[in-house]
């Protein structure tokens, strides 16, 4: 966690034009390293209780994984897209569950905070987020 906390990531939604934090990152010879970049920074506006910001990285860092995925070493890298894609749909659940905003936001728990954060491997069919649905 601490090291989550110290890593510099602005805010997502104060970006004015989207097409750099997809396309020059795509274009970069670091792809994996943007789109990593993306996923510990999800994992930090989770830490503060920011589900809307942490999807937004996960926006971002989806645009990414196809590029990655021929650069990426499995014996390296522990990002899969069956991992990325079950975290990425976690979040967009959680942040269904507080409505977007146009209503009082549902306040989410810790513990439910931090079943979204990043794993390498995919719980068992029937949960989201480490929670039986």
């Amino acid at each position: 966690q601490e090291y989550v906390s110290r890593q510099d990531c602005p805010d997502p939604f104060a970006v004015k034009n989207e097409l750099e934090w997809t396309l020059s990152p795509a274009n970069s010879d670091c792809t994996p390293g943007h789109m990593v970049r993306y996923i510990l920074c999800a994992q930090q506006n989770l830490l503060h209780g920011d589900v809307s910001r942490a999807g937004r990285y996960f926006e971002f860092a989806n645009y990414l994984l196809p590029l990655t995925l021929p650069c990426m070493d499995l014996a390296i890298w522990t990002i899969t897209p069956r991992a990325f894609y079950h975290r990425y749909r976690a979040v967009l659940a959680a942040e269904a569950l507080i409505d977007g905003g146009t209503s009082q936001k549902t306040r989410l728990t810790r513990e439910y905070l931090m079943s979204l954060a990043w794993r390498p491997s995919v719980p068992e069919a029937g949960e989201i987020g480490g929670v039986a649905v």
